[in-house]
């Protein structure tokens, strides 16, 4: 009878080798799957941007800023601010009207010469301080020829008169609003809430633009250090 030679210690072996093999390779296929994750997904550091989110409320908080100046002459052009004492009226031959950078572009500055009404028709108690006074004629159009005109504090409020102020804001009769209509109230209500939105645009606008730009930004992965 042929004898078979005992192969059980061996393939013992050669089955433990294979299987510590197997665990080896297992461990380095983890090993590139971490590694190609942090390829992948660039870390916290590398993507930071300082003050990114704090970026779009600054952009929203100036729109509404320079908005608001905005927003500002716009009523005053429509007669929101009428409503202070009118100080003393007269009548400007305008030789010259632009759009004035002090009220935004929004209204024109004029000038010419000016004939004041009679100082007892002036607002009582003002005219030794309105005696030597400029008037600056504003308006929401260029102006031309002989204009009838009345002057008031655009802050609506009394203190003009009674400051030291070596200018005076002045209206034409024609733009002098007696009652609130709608074609008075829409323009300025119309700036206002289009500012808002344009903030706010502008706010969710810069988000997204960060946003993109801070995912293409150069990626660099974290290892321990030995």
């Amino acid at each position: 009878m042929r004898h078979v030679p005992d192969r059980s210690a061996d393939d013992a072996d050669k089955e433990d080798e294979y299987l510590d093999d197997e665990d080896l390779s297992a461990d380095d296929d983890d090993d590139d799957e971490d590694l190609s994750d942090d390829d992948e997904g660039p870390s916290d550091e590398a993507r930071s941007f300082p003050f990114r989110g704090a970026v779009p409320v600054l952009l929203m908080l100036l729109i509404w800023g320079v908005g608001a100046w905005v927003w500002w002459n716009v009523a005053i052009g429509y007669g929101w601010n009428q409503s202070s004492i009118h100080l003393r009226s007269g009548t400007m031959t305008v030789a010259s009207c632009h759009r004035s950078p002090a009220h935004a572009f929004v209204l024109y500055t004029c000038s010419g010469a000016v004939r004041l009404a009679p100082e007892d028709t002036w607002q009582p108690g003002s005219a030794r301080l309105l005696r030597d006074r400029q008037v600056r004629l504003l308006s929401r159009t260029p102006l031309s020829g002989e204009v009838d005109f009345f002057t008031f504090d655009p802050r609506g409020s009394q203190r003009d008169w009674s400051s030291n102020s070596v200018t005076e804001a002045a209206m034409p009769m024609s733009q002098e609003i007696h009652k609130a209509t709608w074609g008075v109230i829409w323009p300025p209500l119309a700036t206002g809430i289009g500012v808002l939105v344009a903030g706010v645009l502008m706010a969710i606008g810069a988000h997204r633009i960060l946003s993109i730009w801070d995912m293409n930004l150069p990626r660099r992965t974290l290892r321990p250090h030995d």
